[in-house]
């Protein structure tokens, strides 16, 4: 297994290697991926160098997964212990990951599993999906494509992690551990647990309310704001909290202990 870390520059690249040549476990260092850097950057040029002055990639193949999260470790631990006034533009970047999906028979529930436990236990800031697209004259140049859709629903789950306080365990995974294609998994969540318990919008917390399909952090908060100053009882008062996806929301809500009834428009 390789772990690629991308985009490592500035100061962080030079702190990176200086970890990386004074570390004991010189075989647990992952490799740094080829993607031009512009404008280049002596960081990410030490770091590079500093990488290939070592016989590392042998011992990659039967690193233990946890050692080879060590970087991933050190460049979380730069940002949160160095001042930010040292890094890179005066702010310390944050780090990425990229999967190819569908190109080894990977379920959903594995590259999700991966993501999440990177974005809890290492600090991943995001991860890039990427839908499987053979190549002529490489050894999957026969493999079929991926779904594009399956590349967004992974999108919209990561996100659901990262923003909305979700957890793998509740994503909707069918028994062969992938997400429906059809709907977006908020949505699906939301059918399992609120269309027959909808969620009382004047006593919801503002965590709860960001689960509800067509409320984002920025309804939520509009929607806590408006109840301090009374009761919401419509969908009309909804909108008038600045509520964008109201039609979207209505069937996952209670409107002061009654289901939300959409009035026909005049105009």
């Amino acid at each position: 297994m390789r772990v690629f870390i991308g985009g490592v520059a500035g100061n962080t690249g030079r702190l990176l290697a200086e970890r990386l040549l004074s570390s004991k476990r010189a075989d647990a260092i992952a490799g740094l991926d080829d993607r031009p850097c512009y404008p280049p950057l002596p960081g990410l040029r030490f770091v590079r160098a500093a990488y290939e002055q070592r016989e590392w990639w042998p011992h990659l193949a039967n690193a233990d997964v946890a050692v080879l999260l060590t970087p991933l470790r050190w460049i979380e631990a730069i940002r949160r212990e160095r001042p930010a006034h040292e890094g890179w533009q005066g702010r310390w970047p944050s780090s990425t990951t990229q999967f190819v999906v569908g190109a080894v028979g990977e379920s959903d529930l594995e590259l999700l599993n991966v993501t999440h436990y990177l974005t809890r236990a290492a600090g991943l800031r995001r991860a890039y999906f990427s839908a499987f697209r053979p190549i002529a004259d490489t050894p999957l140049s026969d493999h079929p494509a991926e779904n594009p859709w399956r590349q967004h629903r992974l999108y919209q789950a990561s996100y659901l992690f990262r923003d909305y306080g979700f957890d793998l365990e509740e994503m909707p995974f069918d028994n062969d551990g992938r997400l429906p294609l059809d709907t977006d998994p908020k949505r699906a969540w939301a059918d399992e647990h609120l269309r027959e318990a909808p969620l009382e919008v004047n006593t919801a917390t503002r965590q709860a309310l960001m689960r509800v399909p067509g409320i984002g952090a920025k309804g939520a908060e509009r929607i806590v704001a408006a109840r301090r100053k009374g009761r919401l009882r419509s969908l009309s008062d909804l909108r008038g909290a600045g509520v964008a996806n109201v039609e979207r929301a209505a069937t996952y809500l209670l409107l002061d202990g009654r289901r939300p009834v959409e009035q026909p428009r005049l105009f």
